[in-house]
């Protein structure tokens, strides 16, 4: 018997293209899943938390299983999706840019998030 030990695999959860029953969206979230078993991980979370949820519902994904969170720019496409883990019994660690690439960063004008404004109880 041969043993695969583990490995990661990757959701492409939230872009611009996809095929049904996917929902497509404006922006970027990966999944990346671990094998065996949780913890799940997440680079970027998309613009919109509901795309995030019915994509990851349809894949068979929980938000209960993320472990931590990596953004890799505060654009609102990247962080919009952050609202769907206030609904998590716990919140995932969150990482994010230093203050200096974030100062650094091209903002959307309008659509801009500051991701400071979201819940307390995420891990920075």
């Amino acid at each position: 018997m041969q043993e695969h030990g583990e490995y990661l695999s990757f959701f492409v959860a939230v872009c611009d293209e996809a095929e049904y029953p996917y929902r497509p969206d404006h922006g970027l979230a990966i999944l990346i899943s671990t094998t065996p078993g949780p913890p799940n991980f997440f680079s970027d979370t998309g613009s919109n938390p509901r795309p995030l949820q019915k994509n990851l519902l349809i894949h068979g994904a929980s938000l209960d299983t993320v472990a931590a969170i990596a953004i890799s720019h505060g654009h609102y496409d990247h962080t919009g999706g952050l609202s769907a883990f206030r609904t998590v019994g716990r919140a995932p660690r969150l990482s994010t840019p230093t203050p200096e690439s974030a100062a650094n960063a091209t903002w959307s004008s309008a659509k801009a998030r500051d991701i400071s404004a979201f819940p307390k109880n995420f891990a920075h």
